[in-house]
């Protein structure tokens, strides 16, 4: 029986995503990276840059055997762990996020009525079925848990209802 290909999550220093992406594609590891192009205000200057969507992760496709090439690669810190092993992401979830950044990343999002430590179930757009759970809300914004990566996330808008239990 052949092993294979599964996506995880690792966690890199801070701001080095670009520079671990790239490390691991030259040692011939796919990668994920993430970018999504945001407004940067200097002062003397507005100028669009692109930043991962997810601070301080890269996804990786890989064979299991493969995991300490990744760890020893400068900035990494360690893989994303879930219930003590290796979180394993589903390949339609990693699609989603391609979507995502395809097709809506500029559109309204909204979360309404729900309070912290709710879990929220998404009704509308590329999470639709996926749930989430509020850590925290202001007027502006959420931040929440996507429970299928366990990521936090923070958005502005997002359709969702109150998850039955």
């Amino acid at each position: 029986m052949s092993e294979s290909k599964s996506w995880m999550a690792i966690y890199t220093k801070p701001r080095n995503e670009k520079k671990v992406n790239d490390a691991l594609v030259a040692q011939g590891i796919e990668t994920y990276l993430p970018m999504h192009e945001t407004m940067k205000q200097w002062s003397d200057r507005k100028k669009k840059v692109k930043t991962p969507l997810f601070r301080s992760y890269v996804f990786v496709h890989i064979l299991e055997k493969e995991r300490i090439i990744i760890l020893k690669t400068f900035g990494v810190l360690n893989f994303v762990y879930w219930l003590g092993k290796p979180a394993i992401i589903k390949s339609y979830e990693i699609d989603r996020i391609r979507y995502f950044l395809k097709e809506a990343i500029n559109k309204d999002i909204i979360i309404e009525n729900l309070q912290p430590g709710q879990i929220a179930k998404v009704t509308a757009g590329v999470f639709t079925g996926q749930e989430v759970l509020v850590l925290d809300a202001d007027k502006k914004e959420y931040f929440v848990i996507l429970q299928s990566l366990g990521v936090k996330l923070r958005i502005s808008k997002l359709d969702v209802e109150k998850a039955k239990t």
